[in-house]
């Protein structure tokens, strides 16, 4: 096994958000525990993800999971639920709420990636009974389409975008006071953090090491995430986020 770590490569398909944070943080101990491995991460939207993982040349996928459990051709190892924040610049309208509804929200454009099916729920919010505008065979294409989570970061920082993030991606830009995280709560803002693979293909040693500092970085984000929920709950005079 330790000749695999020290001479092998690994190549991981990440969608934005993972691939900005947790995958980056777990490719990073990696190579510090194996600095001779080779190593190749590329972001891409979760369906070419799984495209690449099915076609042989991705050995990994890590993104958005929910539903990939159901395709007989994919291991797929799934983490828990985790929530999406939007954020905005510091002025922006929806600051003067104390907590806007979704509805509200998405009267401001997005700038993410595209978004799966198990998502389109955020666009079903804008338009009534009507398909919303961007929304086809169950896939949400955003105002704004971006396929980096810095560009959308960016542009979020210099217009009226929202852009959606977990605590870990937006944690920076809100520390600084360049984006503002919104207290917008609603069932569509979560997402299914999971890695998977071919079925019946062997895990290289550096995949099988991968995933498990990926499943300890994403229990730490999920523990990181649950507290500034938990602030909700304190007396009036506490600690406010």
């Amino acid at each position: 096994m330790l000749a695999g770590l020290e001479q092998g490569s690994l190549t991981v398909g990440a969608g934005p958000f993972l691939a900005e944070s947790s995958a980056a943080r777990a490719i990073a101990q990696l190579s510090m525990a194996h600095p001779r491995l080779r190593i190749r991460c590329v972001s891409a939207d979760p369906a070419d993800v799984l495209r690449e993982v099915l076609a042989e040349r991705f050995d990994l996928g890590v993104t958005a999971a929910t539903g990939l459990d159901q395709d007989e051709r994919l291991v797929v190892e799934m983490l828990p639920r985790q929530r999406i924040y939007l954020a905005c610049r510091p002025g922006h309208p929806l600051t003067l709420e104390a907590s806007p509804s979704l509805a509200q929200a998405l009267a401001f454009p997005l700038v993410t990636m595209t978004l799966r099916a198990e998502h389109a729920m955020l666009a079903a919010t804008r338009g009534g009974t009507t398909p919303p505008q961007g929304l086809d065979a169950g896939h949400f294409v955003p105002q704004i389409q971006v396929n980096s989570m810095t560009a959308a970061r960016l542009i979020a920082r210099e217009s009226n975008a929202l852009v959606p993030g977990s605590v870990a991606i937006l944690a920076e830009d809100v520390a600084a006071g360049r984006l503002v995280r919104l207290d917008v709560d609603a069932p569509a803002l979560r997402t299914d953090p999971g890695v998977f693979y071919l079925r019946g293909r062997s895990l290289a040693p550096a995949a099988r090491v991968f995933i498990d500092t990926w499943r300890a970085i994403e229990t730490e984000t999920s523990a990181a995430d649950a507290a500034p929920r938990a602030s909700k709950s304190r007396p009036r005079g506490g600690l406010r986020r």
